[in-house]
């Protein structure tokens, strides 16, 4: 008895097992990476380690803001990886903007042929937000926020070498 018993509960343990290992990841619209490409470190140099994957889903995309202190990011080929570039005693800021003004919006609001595949927020865009008179030139600090209620998203410090 005690041997059928074990042939009919000893599948339903390891069927049990093999559930509880994966793990489902939901995919958000509000997610948000960064990190830097290749070799881990805090410590940048122009030939090594300045390569960044940037991913902001789109409802998040629209109200972000990443101030770059001693330093900015310059896209590349692809569109989810950036190049941190040392700029010392300048401090930039980037976001997101749509890729039609308000007057091509409204044109093809108003026509009645298809409107155009736009993707929201996906220009990026940068401007000079002043200098950056304090003592700490090697250290290049990144904040991503929220643009709307100046909310932190994100906040790394790296040093330049």
């Amino acid at each position: 008895m005690r041997f059928i018993l074990l042939l009919f509960i000893l599948p339903l343990t390891i069927v049990a097992q093999n559930n509880l290992d994966k793990i489902k990841i939901k995919k958000e619209d509000y997610s948000l990476y960064f990190f830097q490409k290749g070799i881990k470190s805090d410590t940048i140099t122009s030939q090594k380690n300045n390569l960044f994957v940037l991913k902001i889903g789109v409802s998040r995309r629209c109200n972000a803001l990443i101030e770059v202190e001693n330093g900015r990011l310059i896209p590349t080929n692809n569109d989810s990886i950036y190049q941190l570039s040392y700029m010392p005693h300048l401090n930039y800021r980037h976001f997101f903007k749509d890729s039609i003004s308000s007057a091509e919006a409204y044109k093809t609001k108003n026509s009645s042929s298809k409107k155009p595949n736009i993707s929201p927020c996906s220009i990026f865009k940068t401007e000079i937000n002043g200098s950056n008179n304090t003592g700490q030139s090697k250290q290049i600090n990144i904040t991503i926020k929220n643009k709307s209620n100046d909310s932190l998203y994100l906040s790394n410090k790296f040093y330049y070498r």
